[in-house]
């Protein structure tokens, strides 16, 4: 999934700007559902798909599939240009797909990046400031 992200200045310290490999889509369908959690995953934790309409095209590396999609003006038609893309992961397979492939440090480090989010998102709830600040 490292090539699916692009450092940032603001937000979480990196944006989600383009789609997993062509062809995670198809095959084995707890591989599917492990590329497809991951990606969401990471897209929440930096809240990629929050980032104002205003800044996109400032945050965004030039050419970003994801950039592309966000900038849909009609919210029903982006996400479904999104979830074209990167799937959507099925609830009941959460498990099965991802935490029991984990090993205890990358369990660890998962919480640890779920835990820093949340401290980071309540920073910024008691500054009253925006996420993704105004400028990029």
């Amino acid at each position: 999934m490292a090539l699916c992200v692009t450092g940032y200045e603001r937000g979480a310290g990196y944006l989600v700007t383009q789609f997993p490999p062509e062809g995670f889509i198809a095959g084995d369908a707890n591989t599917v559902q492990s590329t497809s959690w991951w990606w969401w995953f990471l897209v929440s934790m930096s809240n990629t798909l929050e980032v104002p309409p205003a800044l996109v095209a400032k945050a965004f590396p030039n050419g970003s599939p994801v950039a592309s999609a966000h900038a849909i003006a009609d919210e029903q038609a982006r996400y479904e240009a999104i979830f074209s893309q990167a799937g959507a992961p099925d609830v009941s397979r959460f498990g099965l797909c991802v935490l029991s492939q984990m090993g205890s440090k990358q369990l660890s480090a998962y919480r640890q990046l779920e835990d820093d989010y949340c401290a980071l998102l309540e920073s910024y709830r008691q500054l009253n400031a925006p996420f993704h600040g105004q400028e990029v």
